[in-house]
């Protein structure tokens, strides 16, 4: 049985909201959120939000030992609605309908612990914990983000191929994040980043595709090509997973921002 617990007072809050955008609010009042846009993101006595026309809270469950699938309970009835494969649960997230939530309380106890444990690997010996809980952007890493961050998320964006608007990061950079606009900004990067994982997806498909041709005698290619073909997909993918993480950490600091700002 699931552990997760609501904070208190938001169900009272989140049964009057009118509107699945009122609904949006009031999770976000309460909960940190992250969409669901790598595989260790999807965890057991973990709550979760789909965003579609219905919103739901979800918690999931693995089936098997492998966890190719996950066993979807609605948190609130504890309904067991079906099995759904991790990729499905993927696609759901990179396209925005499927966050992970964390309560605000839980993830500022995560912080507050993650910045006394740097202050104390610094050297510093901290007298009082609360002497190091108004500096997030110092002690928390997916926070310390400046100008150079986005310079380098448009750097791996453009290294990945997939993105011919990559330039428009450099937009962003230079006129919402400057002027402190950061929930702007947040958003046309988090658009960015959907569509990157879009393209991505779309691309792990064609080389699977690929790779079933060659082997079945479809795709005409001799072994050298196959191979250079392979070094030169390889190459690609790696830039791929590197603008992967600079979206994430380029987003995770953007939230923070839009937050506090």
């Amino acid at each position: 049985m699931s552990s997760v617990k609501l904070p208190r007072g938001f169900w009272a809050e989140y049964q009057v909201a009118e509107t699945v955008d009122a609904c949006d609010r009031v999770v976000e009042k309460h909960f940190d959120w992250r969409a669901v846009d790598a595989e260790d993101c999807i965890e057991e006595d973990t709550l979760y939000y789909v965003r579609n026309k219905q919103r739901q809270f979800v918690t999931f469950e693995a089936v098997g030992e492998d966890a190719d699938a996950y066993m979807l309970t609605l948190f609130m009835t504890k309904e067991q609605v079906r099995p759904f494969p991790r990729n499905k649960l993927l696609e759901l997230g990179k396209s925005g309908r499927l966050v992970r939530l964390e309560s605000k309380l839980d993830a500022e106890i995560r912080r507050q612990s993650m910045r006394i444990s740097t202050a104390e690997y610094d050297g510093e010996t901290p007298s009082k914990s609360n002497e190091y809980l108004g500096d997030a952007k110092k002690y928390h890493p997916e926070c310390n983000i400046d100008l150079s961050t986005l310079t380098q998320l448009l750097s791996a964006a453009r290294q990945s191929g997939l993105l011919p608007n990559a330039d428009q990061i450099a937009k962003i950079r230079d006129s919402e994040f400057r002027m402190g606009k950061y929930r702007q900004a947040m958003d046309a990067i988090e658009r960015m980043a959907v569509r990157f994982n879009q393209e991505a997806d779309k691309r792990r498909q064609k080389l699977r595709a690929e790779e079933i041709q060659y082997k079945s005698g479809a795709l005409k290619m001799t072994p050298k090509q196959w191979l250079q073909k392979k070094q030169k997909d390889t190459a690609q993918t790696t830039c791929i997973e590197r603008a992967r993480k600079k979206f994430a950490h380029t987003l995770d600091g953007l939230r923070f921002l839009a937050r506090i700002s």
